[in-house]
């Protein structure tokens, strides 16, 4: 996998392994630590299960980034996605790990 230096390319480089279908390539875009918010209010560690679920629709997604506030190695992320039929707003913190940006809270469903 290629370095990801600018932590907006995260999100690049998400659709990409989404669109590929490609579940290993979308786990390694999290820190070892990092979660996802599959539904709003229930945060998982269980990335695999989340993310193998959203892939199963076999729909294509499309993401576009509104907002990058970095702070040192940690950046908040807004970006519009939508895979079918769904469609929303994340609201995303990565953590530069001295080689990459990874997501650290996968939050597609933002504040709402």
């Amino acid at each position: 996998m290629d370095h990801i230096h600018d932590a907006a390319t995260l999100v690049d480089r998400f659709v990409d392994a989404f669109n590929a279908n490609d579940l290993d390539g979308l786990l390694r875009l999290y820190a070892p630590n990092g979660v996802l918010v599959p539904v709003p209010g229930q945060v998982t560690p269980d990335r695999r299960a989340a993310l193998a679920h959203l892939l199963s629709f076999g729909e294509p997604m499309t993401a576009s980034v509104k907002r990058t506030y970095t702070a040192g190695s940690v950046a908040l992320l807004v970006v519009e996605w939508a895979v079918g039929p769904m469609n929303g707003t994340a609201v995303d913190v990565a953590q530069w790990d001295g080689g990459a940006w990874r997501y650290l809270i996968d939050n597609p469903h933002g504040v709402g």
